[in-house]
C-alpha cells in the first residue's frame, strides 16, 4: 500500500499521484468508460523473480499460481522481520496476521523492531498487536537506513544455516509463487516486484483498523478493503520496485549473506561490503 506524507519531494509527489488517480476515479465514475490515467493501474497475474547472486537475474519465473501456506516442512526454516514505526500500529495489525496466515511462526521464529518517536499512546497500542501475535520485540529510538540494515542482520546471522529470512517494510505483503518451493530446495534468492493495492473506487482510503479476535472476518482483512492492483510506485513515481523477498542465511560455500540495503544483498565480511553497488548482490557461491 501506498500511504504518502506530505513532508519531502518524494511523498509530496505521491501526495500529487493520489489526486490524479482520485480525480481519474470520479471522471471514469461521470462517464462510465476507464480514465487514461488508469492505465497505469493493472490487475496483474502473481509474478517472481529468481535472481542470481548478480544482476541482472538470470531467471525469471512468471506464476499463475500464488502459494497460499508455506507447508510446515518448509514454514520451520522460514523467518521472520521487520523494523516499524509505532504510529502505524493499525497497519502492523494486518501485517503480522497476513505473515501468520502464511504459515510462518512468528512466535518462535520472528522479530520486530519497534521505532518509538510518537509517545507511549501509540508505543501501547502497538505492543497490544505484537501481544497477540506473541511476537519478539525490540524498542528503538533511532531511525536510519543504516539502524535497520543491521539490526535486520543482526537477526539475519542469528539463524541456523539452512534458514530463510522474510524482511518486509510494514507496507509490503509478499505473495510468493507455488515455485518457492523448489527455488528453496536449489538455495535460490526470491525477489518481487513492488505493485500498489487500492480500493475498488480506486481511491487510497484510510485503512480500517483489524477488530478483536473474535470478530475478525474477511471483509476485515487489508486484501477486502484494497482488492484493486495498481503500479503507482513504479508507473508514476519512477523508483526502484524490486525487492528481495526470501533470502537464505548462507550461500553454498557456507559464506553468510547480509543485507547491503533492503533492497540488495551480497556474501562476505561485511569490512568489505561496504561499497558495493546497491543494486547487486555479489561475492555469493552456487546461488541459483
Amino acid at each position: 500500500l501506498l500511504q504518502p506524507r506530505a513532508r519531502s519531494p518524494t511523498h509530496r509527489t505521491a501526495a500529487r499521484v493520489v489526486g490524479q488517480l482520485q480525480e481519474a476515479a470520479k471522471s471514469s465514475h461521470a462517464t462510465r468508460k476507464p480514465h487514461r490515467a488508469m492505465k497505469h493501474c493493472l490487475l496483474l497475474a502473481a509474478a517472481a523473480h529468481a535472481y542470481n547472486a548478480s544482476t541482472p537475474p538470470t531467471k525469471i519465473i512468471t506464476s499463475n499460481c500464488t502459494l497460499q501456506r508455506f507447508p510446515p516442512i518448509y514454514a520451520n526454516r522460514v523467518h521472520f522481520f521487520s523494523f516499524v514505526a509505532a504510529d502505524l500500529y493499525h497497519l502492523l495489525g494486518h501485517a503480522l496476521r497476513y505473515y501468520r496466515h502464511l504459515g510462518l511462526d512468528l512466535k518462535n521464529q520472528g522479530q520486530v523492531w519497534v521505532h518509538n518517536a510518537s509517545g507511549p499512546i501509540a508505543l501501547e497500542k502497538t505492543l497490544v498487536y505484537l501481544r497477540r501475535y506473541e511476537i519478539r520485540y525490540k524498542v528503538s529510538n533511532e531511525w536510519s537506513s543504516q539502524t535497520k540494515r543491521e539490526a535486520a542482520n543482526q537477526f539475519l546471522l542469528s539463524l541456523p544455516n539452512d534458514a530463510w529470512l522474510v524482511y518486509p517494510d510494514l507496507d509490503e505483503f509478499f505473495a510468493f509463487p507455488c515455485e518457492v518451493l523448489e527455488i528453496m530446495d536449489q538455495g535460490g534468492l526470491l525477489s518481487g516486484q513492488m505493485v500498489d493495492r487500492v480500493a475498488y473506487d480506486w481511491h487510497l482510503n484510510s485503512l480500517r483498523p483489524l477488530p478483536r479476535a473474535a470478530k475478525i472476518n474477511n471483509r476485515s482483512s487489508i486484501d477486502y478493503q484494497f482488492p484493486r492492483s495498481c503500479r503507482l510506485t513504479g508507473g508514476l513515481l519512477d523508483t526502484n520496485v524490486n525487492k528481495y523477498t526470501l533470502v537464505p542465511a548462507v550461500d553454498a560455500a557456507g559464506k553468510r549473506l547480509r543485507y547491503i540495503n533492503a533492497h540488495s544483498v551480497a556474501c562476505g565480511e561485511r569490512r568489505k561490503l561496504r561499497h558495493v553497488h546497491a543494486q547487486k548482490a555479489t561475492n555469493c557461491e552456487g546461488v541459483s
